[in-house]
């Protein structure tokens, strides 16, 4: 994960995330536990972080193509949803990357944290092959081994 290194100093431009849709009609009715994949975009870069195929790691892909849309017929389907200014993220976009920290749990690489300019950190974590996102790292993971190192 070296080239996450390239990623310091570049500002956050945009965040998009692969959201599930059950329907139509719920594009603005989604909430954080319906976002699948999160893209991050900075100045030269751009960061895709997922779940594992395995269910229980993150995976985090460097450069990536950008996200589609699919249908999924009677199942819904996921739209890509600019996030830039939903939920908590406005408070991350437009700041620079000052570092980054790993969460493991028994020895898996389960999620990332990202430090920026504003001393505000954003947590990616992989919890029963679901993405949680986080402003603050919760205690009760630390209380059940949930481990970040830099």
């Amino acid at each position: 994960m070296e080239y996450l290194d390239s990623l310091y100093g570049q500002e956050l431009n945009e965040i998009y995330g692969l959201v599930y849709l059950g329907d139509v009609s719920a594009k603005k009715q989604f909430n954080k536990n319906d976002i699948l994949k999160i893209l991050l975009v900075f100045n030269k870069d751009r960061l895709l972080i997922e779940c594992d195929e395995i269910g229980i790691g993150l995976k985090l892909l460097f450069n990536p193509p950008m996200l589609q849309n699919i249908k999924m017929d009677e199942f819904g389907r996921l739209e890509v949803i600019n996030l830039s200014n939903a939920f908590d993220f406005l408070d991350f976009t437009g700041k620079i990357l000052m570092g980054k920290r790993n969460i493991i749990y028994e020895h898996t690489h389960v999620g990332v944290s990202f430090g920026f300019y504003n001393f505000s950190d954003l947590f990616f974590i992989n919890l029963g092959d679901e993405l949680y996102i986080y402003n603050e790292f919760p205690q009760i993971l630390l209380d059940e081994g949930y481990v970040l190192e830099y």
